[in-house]
């Protein structure tokens, strides 16, 4: 097995915005990056981490997004989200699951467009 490397230096300024944890019905409705990380560093593994009632989507978008596996900063991700490009597109794009880029969406505190914007038509 091989030990993960974490790099709390690049996740700082997000260690405490609060994240939802996945479905309305858990009994912990946030938890931060901070929270994360001290599970982490007193000996919890994700598995253990999704035991205690944590969303183990969560627990793998902030594993990845410690870890530098998603390298999508804020101001990227608002000029492509302002371009018009959905989501997927974006996911894609940057090699990220749509499922953490939507984590991501609400960690940089990007509003939700809502709907569909529609394309520009060509002559």
């Amino acid at each position: 097995m091989s030990k993960i490397n974490y790099n709390w230096g690049t996740v700082e300024q997000y260690l405490d915005v609060e994240l939802k944890n996945g479905s309305v019905n858990r009994e912990r409705k946030h938890i931060t990056l901070r929270e994360f990380r001290n599970l982490i560093q007193s000996g919890y593994s994700l598995n253990g981490i999704a035991k205690t009632g944590v969303s183990k989507h969560i627990t793998q978008f902030f594993s990845n997004l410690s870890q530098g596996k998603i390298s999508l900063n804020r101001e990227d991700f608002i000029k492509e989200y302002k371009e018009g490009k959905s989501l997927n597109e974006i996911a894609k794009q940057y090699n990220i699951t749509r499922g953490n880029l939507t984590f991501l969406r609400e960690l940089y505190d990007i509003k939700r467009r809502g709907g569909n914007i529609p394309k520009e038509k060509s002559d």
